[in-house]
């Protein structure tokens, strides 16, 4: 039988999930099916095999935790719409499809979507990198909506207007990306 593990990044109130993983080739993110106590130990560079989408090889990513906590600091900051959350995630998404310049989706971004300006700290200015994160950046927001939706039908709420879920934690993200990109719930311990 297996224990559950708590992290002291949670305070114990959610189980740990397993340590995730981007892949290489299509920066997915995947459960590496490892798991640690504390979430702040160094796995960085760590490579895993078969990446759910590709199948190719992937590694750990440091800060992902940070990054999606970040994330999901700027998006629930105001309170904001699935509508406002979709728009953003379409013009991540087209930046991506697209190879649009960083320099370009920034400008984009602090025209467009002045509330979400803070987001454009987490870009970095290496091509590479720069892909990676908007990968990440658009499964956190489609895990976001996906959650976001899923609670407003769970409450049944009559309101034209879906807001953002705002006691969405990273665990929780982290397992809705999973689900996301393996079609499996299961990814807590």
């Amino acid at each position: 039988m297996k224990k559950h593990v708590f992290s002291k990044y949670d305070k114990g109130v959610y189980k740990m999930p397993f340590v995730p993983a981007v892949c290489y080739d299509c920066h997915t993110v995947f459960s590496t099916q490892l798991f640690v106590r504390d979430i702040r130990i160094n796995l960085s560079g760590l490579e895993v095999h078969k990446c759910p989408n590709c199948s190719e090889k992937g590694r750990i990513v440091g800060g992902m935790y940070e990054f999606i906590d970040y994330t999901l600091t700027v998006l629930k900051n105001e309170n904001h719409s699935i509508y406002e959350l979709n728009m953003l995630y379409d013009t991540f998404m087209l930046a991506r499809e697209l190879n649009i310049s960083p320099k370009r989706l920034k400008r984009d971004i602090k025209k467009n979507f002045p509330e979400f300006q803070d987001l454009l700290l987490l870009l970095p200015e290496t091509n590479e990198d720069y892909q990676l994160c908007l990968s990440i950046l658009t499964q956190v927001l489609l895990a976001v909506i996906e959650m976001s939706v899923a609670e407003h039908f769970h409450h049944k709420e009559t309101k034209d207007l879906v807001k953002i879920v705002q006691n969405i934690k990273v665990n929780q993200t982290i397992d809705q990306i999973y689900s996301q990109n393996t079609g499996i719930k299961k990814r807590f311990l």
